[in-house]
């Protein structure tokens, strides 16, 4: 360590400044709602920018924290989607969310720049924590994958005797193999593959967002990262698992996501279903950063807009409710709709374009029966999103949404079409990660 590493935390020193900053504005002044919320937004977006600052340059603490250009991105991506995340709920979110969600942020850039088993469980332990005091129902969910990270990182360092991510080329005993599989157990579930994080929504759908992009970001950072590092022999069996736990994923969500009423939860588990897809890229090992990068920054930008809106909608409103929603909003439901088109993967849409790279990628790496099983529950989780936007389009006095519709929801999906329709951009920013 020198001192020249320290500087090159700031965005995590920034994240855990506004933090503190919050909470003792909370304990001092009780001020409006609005200005935590705003801090909160500050402070991610001035994180975003102090990784863009730092740039790509020599690893950190010896190795042991990464700062090549898959730091850089999913650094840049994770903190602007808090920040997305946080400016959902102005006026509504509470401080103690806020200061809790910041911290969690500071633990998601640590896990994608883990270049160290000690850190990885560090990071992980740091993402979770906050969100188990938010997250009641979910809290041995939470905590359960992050114990499971910890004790494959400690069996792994045994196995290897090295607590470095380069030493998992040499992963060969029953030990390591047992560490390796908790491992990505604990790293799947933190993403969102298998199970569902996503409930009734907090804050009108800050807490909902942060869990249900952020968090899988993360998780899928780490996944990447981890599989980056395994040796030849090693990577087959990786590769083998994640594509199954990929293809139950997108069919079990894109199902159960069918027989759902409430708006709220299917969009839940069309989340876990994107997951999913993110997974499915993962299968191709090295050349996967690309497309992962651009279908993980699609999905965060359909996915935040997407919640933005339903989180206007009141608590306890079904597809039922909806009807007649077309003529009394026609703005909010065309963004709506738009955004679940484009999660659905229908063109001209970012999201059309992000999955047919992830099925060329699938295809491409001789796993043919992937993609099909992809595009078979992209399928099924179009028709569970068309439910919502036939019912907005239908006769009847549906329920109005709450409050103000802030500009994020339509913002991103107009962003979603010209992404579509011009990709190019996104492209150049994605090509050269690698990890």
């Amino acid at each position: 360590m020198s001192g020249a590493d320290i500087p090159l935390l700031v965005p995590e020193i920034v994240l855990l400044a506004g933090a503190a900053v919050v909470t003792a504005i909370d304990r001092i002044w009780r001020t409006d709602a609005f200005v935590a919320p705003l801090i909160g937004v500050a402070s991610a977006l001035a994180a975003a920018a102090a990784a863009s600052v730092a740039g790509i340059g020599h690893d950190l603490f010896g190795g042991a924290v990464r700062r090549d250009s898959a730091t850089l991105f999913f650094s840049v991506l994770t903190a602007t989607s808090t920040a997305a995340a946080l400016a959902i709920g102005v006026r509504q979110v509470a401080p103690r969310t806020v200061a809790l969600l910041l911290v969690s942020c500071s633990g998601a850039i640590v896990i994608v720049a883990s270049g160290d088993l000690g850190v990885l469980a560090l990071g992980v332990t740091v993402m979770v924590l906050p969100l188990a005091l938010l997250e009641s129902r979910g809290r041995l969910i939470t905590l359960g994958a992050a114990g499971l990270v910890v004790v494959g990182a400690i069996d792994l360092a045994l196995a290897t005797g090295s607590s470095s991510l380069s030493a998992l080329d040499v992963v060969a005993t029953p030990l390591g193999s047992a560490g390796l599989a908790l491992l990505l157990a604990g790293l799947v579930m933190i993403a969102g593959v298998v199970s569902p994080r996503s409930h009734a929504p907090v804050d009108t759908g800050t807490s909902d967002a942060y869990v249900a992009v952020v968090v899988r970001i993360a998780g899928l950072g780490a996944l990447m990262r981890v599989g980056a590092a395994l040796a030849s022999s090693a990577v087959i069996d990786w590769r083998a698992s994640i594509a199954v736990i990929a293809a139950v994923s997108v069919i079990v969500a894109s199902l159960v996501a069918l027989g759902q009423t409430s708006p709220r939860r299917i969009l839940a588990y069309a989340s876990m279903a994107q997951a999913g897809y993110a997974a499915v890229a993962l299968t191709a090992g090295f050349a996967s950063g690309p497309t992962a990068a651009f279908f993980l920054a699609a999905f965060a930008l359909m996915t935040v807009g997407a919640l933005a809106l339903i989180g206007r909608l009141p608590s306890g409103a079904k597809i039922g409710d909806l009807r007649g929603l077309a003529r009394q909003r026609p703005l909010f439901v065309v963004a709506l709709g738009t955004l679940l088109l484009a999660l659905a993967g229908l063109p001209p849409s970012i999201g059309f374009v992000a999955k047919l790279y992830v099925l060329e990628l699938a295809v491409g790496a001789q796993l043919a029966w992937l993609a099909l099983i992809a595009a078979l529950a992209s399928v099924l989780s179009a028709v569970a999103y068309l439910r919502i936007l036939f019912a907005c389009l239908g006769e009847g006095d549906g329920v109005l949404p709450r409050g103000r519709v802030y500009a994020i929801g339509p913002a991103a999906a107009v962003v979603v079409v010209l992404g579509g329709l011009v990709p190019g951009p996104l492209l150049g920013i994605v090509q050269n990660v690698r990890f």
